[in-house]
């Protein structure tokens, strides 16, 4: 029964965005195009005639198309690609980072690791990391990134400065990458995300990282004034420009469910085919991939974040 209201809340969601509704409008007709035509060489083949010959099929299919076009449409919304001059594997997926054990997740911060506010606000994924795993001591994280940081006060740090925090299901990169902004919080530059990512892939081959799972740099409540699409961009762009250099970690980009338009994943496959990727495997949209797990403790359930979706 969950199950079932768990797809009919994520169908109401992906109802609310224009390119989804298109596509299922364009699905419909296409589907029923072929149903007729179809229907009307059956009925000259058979000599059959009236317009019942071609209402019943018509009638009978008329589910079948709804159901075909709802599930036809869907964006692909796991999608994983191997290059050929790479030997890491690339996945792109829409989720929640933090579903997940014994991985290596990159949370970005701004250059002075704030981990409260006003300079760390509520949606941040900093204060979730907090609410998941120092609901009760929040102070804990904050004086372990200062320890590692040989610092008594926060004071700010060059970009792509890396703090890392093992809990008990994975282990943190904290990743500096904006800067403190009166009237934002958070602010953050283009050349400061990519500085911060290749900061990051050094990282990775410096400490012999097999696998990384990261967010969109700058497209969290920093965000950069490009928008998310072209960080997206950027994001592929420096890893397999990285990846060309020499052999780098296996990468899992995690998009917020707001990225769960049909078009967006659609041009990210398509950039993904430019830079010379291959698609090994690909999912469509299922509600499992909008829940959170439960095992890490988290705050509210999955379903919940499919209320996050644009409306069109």
């Amino acid at each position: 029964m969950h199950s079932i209201k768990a797809t009919i809340q994520m169908y109401e969601r992906l109802f609310t965005l224009r390119t989804y509704r298109r596509r299922v409008v364009v699905s419909i007709l296409a589907f029923f195009g072929a149903t007729v035509t179809l229907a009307q060489l059956a009925a000259w083949i058979s000599g059959a005639t009236g317009g019942i010959a071609l209402a019943l099929p018509l009638v009978i299919l008329t589910p079948i198309g709804i159901i075909f076009a709802l599930r036809v449409s869907l964006p692909k919304a796991d999608m994983t690609f191997r290059h050929d001059s790479a030997s890491a594997r690339l996945r792109i997926l829409v989720g929640d980072i933090f579903a997940t054990s014994n991985a290596i997740i990159v949370i970005t911060m701004n250059r002075h690791f704030d981990t409260a506010d006003p300079w760390a606000p509520g949606n941040s994924l900093i204060t979730q990391l907090i609410q998941r795993y120092y609901t009760d001591r929040p102070d804990e994280l904050r004086n372990a990134i200062l320890r590692e940081l040989s610092l008594k006060e926060e004071d700010e740090q060059p970009v792509g400065r890396i703090v890392r925090i093992s809990t008990s299901n994975n282990t943190y990169l904290l990743l500096a990458v904006a800067d403190r902004h009166e009237q934002t919080r958070s602010s953050v530059a283009v050349d400061a995300v990519w500085t911060s990512l290749s900061r990051l892939w050094q990282y990775a081959r410096k400490n012999n990282i097999s696998s990384l799972r990261l967010p969109v740099i700058g497209s969290g409540f920093a965000r950069a004034q490009v928008g998310r699409v072209p960080l997206i961009l950027l994001l592929l762009t420096s890893y397999i420009t990285a990846a060309m250099e020499m052999p780098i970690c296996g990468l899992d980009v995690v998009l917020h469910p707001d990225d769960a338009d049909p078009d967006l994943l659609e041009l990210v496959k398509a950039y993904c085919d430019i830079l010379g990727y291959k698609t090994i495997e690909q999912k469509v949209l299922g509600e499992n991939y909008l829940t959170f797990d439960a095992r890490q403790g988290h705050l509210e359930r999955g379903s919940r974040l499919l209320q996050h979706l644009k409306p069109g």
